[in-house]
């Protein structure tokens, strides 16, 4: 069964992750401030391409061909405390399926220790076109049409583009 990481489990990778907020502290501010370690070294010229959820429903945002590109996926949100253990069982089913599709390269969902029921996914795929597929899942569609019943407030979610990267090891 996947595990819930909480933000103190990865905070040996701090210094990391420092460096990669300079490197993109506009683009992945999201991502940096929880102190989440990207897989790759080094990401230049992250892009925003989309940013959707309003009433708790994605989206549909311009479906632009990015096959070849690295996607960045980020969505933060908060839990009504009631329904924790619901969105949490739902969660898990997602997570392990997910971790097991072609096209992921890491979905990871994290809790924020100092904010109870405050959650982030974080998403890396190989292509736009992985995503997508993704979210036309079974147990992705199952998540989601519950999610609106799930949270407390707005969530923030934002896509990104990698156009390029650099690998750099110090």
């Amino acid at each position: 069964m996947p595990r819930i990481m909480n933000y103190k489990s990865i905070s040996p990778i701090r210094k990391v992750c420092d460096r990669r907020r300079r490197i993109l502290a506009a683009g992945l501010a999201i991502a940096s401030s929880f102190g989440i370690g990207l897989n790759v070294a080094k990401i230049a010229n992250a892009e925003v391409i989309a940013q959707a959820q309003s009433n708790q429903k994605i989206k549909q945002v311009e479906k632009t061909n990015f096959s070849g590109l690295l996607v960045i996926l980020a969505a933060r949100f908060k839990i009504k405390p009631e329904k924790r253990e619901d969105f949490l069982a739902l969660a898990e089913e997602a997570i392990a399926r997910t971790q097991e599709e072609p096209g992921v390269i890491s979905y990871n969902l994290f809790e924020d220790p100092n904010e109870p029921n405050s959650f982030i996914f974080f998403e890396q795929w190989k292509s736009r076109k992985s995503l997508d597929v993704h979210l036309e899942a079974d147990y992705t569609a199952r998540l989601l049409a519950r999610f609106g019943d799930f949270v407390d407030s707005e969530p923030s979610t934002k896509v990104y583009r990698v156009q390029s990267i650099d690998f750099v090891l110090d």
